[in-house]
């Protein structure tokens, strides 16, 4: 079974097309989970339209998105979990039955592609493509896997801590992190497109006064002591593609690869 989370806050305007994507899936081993932050702005109204179609929702406050989300873990039973958020949506009815097919216990995290769009502007770009040739520590150092196109298995998860609440901006990139370097278990990549989601959110919107010190951290604590060298290896932000082109050349990525896997 998956167990699809959805977690809201004041998301009138959107949180009526995340659940009809749901609920309009045509695999049935699913269970949906909605955790509200307590809304007052009309969202409870529209999620008690579609109650009987939901398996477990919640309404209280909370600590912040990541502490919902954890909220949700903790009452999934589905052997993988999916988050999709108020606003994001499964790419077609058929996303879930074609993925579960390919969903493996084996597997510590299971992706695929996701669609950043822009409404404003009417356009959309894929956010995982950097992973068509290489999924290994040199590339989630410079490419977190975006989180609206992951399926994490439930138990590693758990086992792991869920979200760390030290972070409130990016607790997805460090789970991701941990899942790697701490579970027995690898990730698997599909060619799945999985969701479709506005840009503009919490990470986009914060990531100038808060994002970029969390996001620091984040590597720090789970690459310790080649953080520095791989930092400085990648010169700054906006160069951050001649980077991954550099560490695509064979020789080098061999060279620093053995490097991180001596941590």
């Amino acid at each position: 079974m998956i167990s699809i989370i959805t977690v809201c806050y004041n998301a009138k305007k959107l949180i009526e097309q995340t659940i009809l994507s749901v609920i309009n899936q045509d695999y049935d081993e699913k269970e949906f989970i909605i955790i509200d932050g307590a809304s007052t702005d009309g969202t409870l109204e529209i999620i008690k339209k579609y109650r009987n179609r939901i398996d477990h929702f919640i309404s209280e406050k909370d600590n912040g998105i990541y502490h919902a989300m954890n909220k949700g873990i903790q009452r999934a039973k589905g052997s993988f979990i999916c988050f999709i958020n108020a606003g994001d949506v499964f790419f077609s009815a058929q996303t879930l039955s074609l993925i579960a097919q390919k969903l493996n216990p084996n597997y510590s995290i299971v992706f695929g592609e996701s669609i950043a769009y822009d409404y404003k502007a009417g356009s959309g770009h894929f956010m995982n493509s950097v992973f068509n040739d290489h999924m290994d520590s040199l590339t989630l150092f410079t490419s977190p896997i975006n989180h609206q196109s992951i399926f994490f298995n439930r138990e590693e998860t758990i086992k792991l801590g869920n979200y760390d609440l030290q972070y409130s901006i990016y607790a997805d990139y460090d789970l991701t992190l941990r899942l790697h370097f701490n579970s027995n278990l690898p990730f698997y990549r599909i060619e799945n497109i999985v969701s479709i989601y506005g840009k503009g959110g919490l990470s986009d919107e914060k990531y100038e006064t808060q994002g970029k010190k969390e996001i620091n951290s984040v590597l720090l604590k789970n690459y310790s002591q080649n953080y520095h060298w791989l930092r400085s290896i990648m010169f700054k932000r906006q160069c951050l593609f001649i980077t991954r082109r550099l560490i695509n050349i064979r020789f080098i990525r061999n060279y620093l690869l053995k490097i991180i896997e001596k941590k």
